[in-house]
């Protein structure tokens, strides 16, 4: 039996679209594990930045407890996107 692979995905708090997406997409074998980071309310680039500096190192550290093969950081802003 092949080891499954472990995705980390680490995402803003209020990104409501991935935790349903991914693991539609990913091929059988992968698990994907997910880390939120807080994000005050609104969005804008400068929000985005601070979003980084002050939850990014402890979304990092959560997903890596669980050991993964590989980490995604999946942050956008366009005004299609989650983050309003």
């Amino acid at each position: 039996m092949a080891e499954t692979i472990r995705l980390g995905v680490i995402v803003p708090s209020v990104n409501i679209v991935v935790e349903e997406w991914y693991p539609r997409v990913v091929p059988d074998g992968v698990s994907v594990h997910f880390a939120r980071m807080l994000i005050a309310d609104g969005s804008s680039p400068e929000k985005i930045i601070a979003m980084d500096r002050e939850d990014g190192m402890r979304a990092i550290k959560q997903i890596a407890s669980c050991r993964p093969d590989a980490v995604v950081h999946r942050v956008e802003h366009h005004p299609g996107s989650c983050l309003r």
